[in-house]
C-alpha cells in the first residue's frame, strides 16, 4: 500500500511539474506570438505607409508628366508655326530677289540696246 501511495504521489508530482511546464510553454509562446504579431502589425503599417507614399508620388509624377506633355505639344505647335512662317518668308524673299534680278537684267538689256542704237 505504501508503494502504491508513493507511486500516486510521484504521479501527482509529475503531473504538477508537467502542468507547470505546459504553463511555462504557454506563457513563452504567447509572448513570442504577441511580439511577432506586433512586429507583423508594424511591418503592415510601414508597408501601407510606403504604398500610400508611392501612390502619391505616382500621382504627382503623372500630373507633372501631363503638364510637360502639354508644354511639349504647345512648343511643337509653335515650332511648326514658326517653321511655316520662316518658309513663307524665305519664299517671299526668293520671289523679291528674283524680281530685283529680273529688273536689273531688263535695265541692263535695255541699256545695252539703247547704247547699241545710239552707236548705230
Amino acid at each position: 500500500m505504501e508503494c502504491a501511495g508513493r507511486a500516486i504521489s510521484f504521479w501527482a508530482y509529475q503531473t504538477t511539474q508537467n502542468l507547470h511546464y505546459q504553463q511555462y510553454l504557454y506563457k513563452t509562446l504567447s509572448e513570442k506570438y504577441s511580439a511577432l504579431w506586433a512586429r507583423c502589425d508594424q511591418i503592415n503599417r510601414d508597408s501601407d505607409a510606403k504604398v500610400n507614399s508611392l501612390c502619391e508620388k505616382l500621382e504627382s509624377m503623372t500630373a507633372s508628366r501631363d503638364v510637360l506633355q502639354r508644354k511639349n505639344d504647345e512648343l511643337a505647335e509653335a515650332f511648326k508655326d514658326k517653321s511655316r512662317k520662316l518658309f513663307q518668308t524665305q519664299e517671299l524673299y526668293t520671289k523679291v530677289k528674283r524680281k530685283a534680278e529680273l529688273g536689273r537684267i531688263e535695265r541692263a538689256a535695255s541699256d545695252a540696246v539703247d547704247s547699241s542704237l545710239r552707236s548705230v
